[in-house]
């Protein structure tokens, strides 16, 4: 993933206009609907405990096991797949920049349901122009727009 993150922003940075979509997660149909679940291992500082903890559960993971050491803790957790999108800000954001994980495949378990759509973000324009209707469409079900076609950006 880190390569091809390197790659798209180095053809963005050279001109080229891409629409990359979402990671998809690959489901699994035994009887029921399976969707693969990671273990992750966070390694967080106590006093920021509760505020991953809250993250980590908004994103529908289960802890599994603590272990606490003289002012850090090592959580572990077992996550849909589907939540990892973004964990990495959302550790780094919590913790102050002073949490690390390392995460792996763990199993396929059943589907534990849809997680709540991103309620924050924005998209920039990085250059000046006008707004084009064929642009804007394809970007539709990343956003909100404010501008209109045909305003100036």
């Amino acid at each position: 993933m880190l390569q091809f993150s390197v790659l798209v922003e180095t053809m963005r940075r050279e001109g080229y206009e891409f629409e990359v979509p979402r990671p998809n997660v690959e489901y699994r149909f035994v009887g029921e609907k399976m969707e693969p679940i990671e273990r992750l291992e966070c390694i967080i500082f106590i006093e920021f405990n509760n505020n991953v903890s809250h993250g980590l559960e908004m994103r529908k993971a289960e802890l599994e096991n603590v272990e606490y050491y003289d002012t850090y803790l090592k959580q572990i957790w077992l996550m849909p797949s589907q939540s990892l999108v973004g964990l990495n800000d959302l550790i780094l954001n919590l913790t102050r920049g002073k949490g690390t994980f390392s995460r792996r495949f763990y199993d396929y378990l059943s589907y534990k349901g849809d997680l709540m759509k991103c309620i924050n973000g924005s998209m920039i324009s990085n250059e000046n122009g006008i707004s084009m209707l064929y642009s804007m469409f394809h970007l539709k079900d990343r956003g909100d727009f404010y501008p209109r076609e045909n305003n100036g950006l």
